[in-house]
């Protein structure tokens, strides 16, 4: 009799328990509801503080504009930050079509993602050229004209671009022109003149092309110059592509290009005049390998205050380049001068001192760090008989040009700035190609030709 009770006790504070936590449940919810919705908002909006709807590398709680994308050039108000340049007052800005909400910033971002997901679908459209030549002089697929002495060809071309894919075209079309060298290897991109308009190297655009359809251009290109394969003395000859592109993912892109060969002959060249430097002066630490700009050009000769042209050294090696003895004065090539410093308690102290000369047809590029090369006959010599500056010319020393200009090392560049006596090697100079001679030719000794772009030379 008295378990039964206690059973039934048992049961009754179950249940007693079981309501107060209900209704403790309830009030939880009452109470702190509202605050559990505030801080779920609350990470909600640090998520988005910190996403980037637009793509321009500026965080939504920062940019003005989140929804516009400032393409990196952002508007010149610092307080239009984000917001594109021709964004130009704060009420812009302040645009509910710019300030997006989460919500449109989700969709911009689905809508980026839909467009790049598009972008790697492959068309069924085929942009081809079905033709391609010059209105004149044209003959068996070859561009030829006797210039009679003139310095370059002015070459009429026409060309019809087809589309004879399924789908059609709604993306620009790019038609441009290069002229190559027989073996490809350089190419040199040709303005294209339009009824007296020059359009550029970027092209001339079809906006667009339906499917079965054809649309053609008439152009000029001048052919034999701007240092293209055809610019030169005498015979010349060269290739002429013409390319058709889009942002399309075509299924076959080798019919978008097609080319002509051209021959010129009896062409005129007129040499150009370039900057000389009789001698380059490199300086490192020997236990220090990398990459270093040359130290210093000179038009005549360094640390020697007797020879024309001088330029000092600027250090301990002052009189121990350019020496009487030195094999240099003895062959053709051009000058390089080298001070291996010596530094003592964090400055420059007493330099090693060496030199030698780069054989003609040897180039120093900007963008082209290189080991300084030797002439064989040469190699290295020091007054002082120093061996850690020869250190400086292992491949573990690379070298590149400075803004003045990349180096050629010339045989074929005469300088008034010549050492009594030496007068045969007055024609040995390292040249200078920058934009003041650019699309220039050098022709050295042998019928080696060096051509100037972009501040680099090209062996042709």
């Amino acid at each position: 009799m008295v378990m039964k009770k206690k059973g039934e006790s048992s049961v009754f504070t179950i249940i007693i328990w079981g309501a107060i936590l209900l209704i403790t449940g309830f009030l939880v919810i009452a109470f702190f509801g509202r605050g559990f919705s505030r801080s779920t908002e609350f990470f909600d909006e640090k998520i988005e503080h910190f996403g980037d709807c637009d793509d321009d590398n500026v965080f939504n709680g920062d940019d003005r504009c989140p929804c516009l994308s400032s393409q990196g050039f952002f508007s010149e108000k610092v307080k239009l930050w984000g917001c594109p340049e021709e964004t130009k007052t704060e009420n812009e800005a302040a645009d509910e079509e710019k300030r997006c909400t989460p919500q449109q910033c989700k969709k911009t971002e689905e809508k980026r993602k839909e467009a790049k997901e598009e972008e790697k679908k492959e068309s069924k459209a085929d942009i081809t050229i079905s033709r391609f030549g010059a209105t004149k002089n044209f003959q068996d697929g070859k561009y030829r004209e006797d210039l009679q002495q003139k310095t370059e060809s002015i070459v009429p071309l026409e060309v019809v671009i087809s589309n004879i894919g399924e789908e059609n075209v709604e993306k620009r079309i790019m038609v441009s022109v290069k002229v190559c060298n027989p073996q490809k290897i350089l190419c040199i991109p040709k303005k294209m003149t339009v009824q007296g308009t020059s359009i550029g190297q970027d092209g001339l655009p079809i906006e667009s092309l339906d499917k079965g359809r054809s649309q053609g251009l008439l152009f000029f290109i001048e052919l034999g110059t701007e240092g293209d394969a055809c610019d030169g003395a005498g015979a010349r000859d060269c290739i002429i592509e013409i390319s058709a592109t889009s942002d399309l993912q075509e299924k076959e892109v080798k019919n978008n290009r097609k080319e002509i060969n051209a021959i010129l002959t009896s062409q005129q060249w007129v040499s150009s005049l370039f900057e000389n430097i009789k001698t380059i002066h490199i300086k490192a630490q020997d236990d220090e390998p990398g990459t270093y700009p040359i130290h210093q050009l000179c038009k005549g000769y360094i640390g020697r205050s007797d020879l024309l042209g001088y330029c000092p050294a600027g250090d301990s090696c002052e009189g121990d380049f350019h020496s009487d003895e030195s094999p240099g004065w003895k062959y053709h090539g051009c000058w390089a001068v080298i001070s291996e410093k010596q530094e003592l308690l964090g400055k420059e102290g007493i330099s090693e001192c060496g030199e030698t000369l780069s054989p003609t047809g040897f180039v120093i590029n900007q963008l082209e760090p290189t080991p300084i090369k030797r002439e064989g006959q040469v190699g290295y010599y020091s007054d002082d008989d120093d061996k850690n500056p020869e250190k400086l010319l292992t491949p573990q020393f690379t070298w590149k040009a400075t803004v003045e200009g990349s180096l050629l090392c010339s045989d074929n560049a005469e300088s008034k700035i010549i050492r009594k006596g030496f007068e045969e090697l007055k024609n040995d100079n390292w040249i200078l190609c920058n934009p003041l001679v650019e699309g220039k030719i050098a022709k050295l000794v042998n019928d080696r030709e060096f051509l100037c772009r972009n501040n680099q030379w090209y062996k042709r």
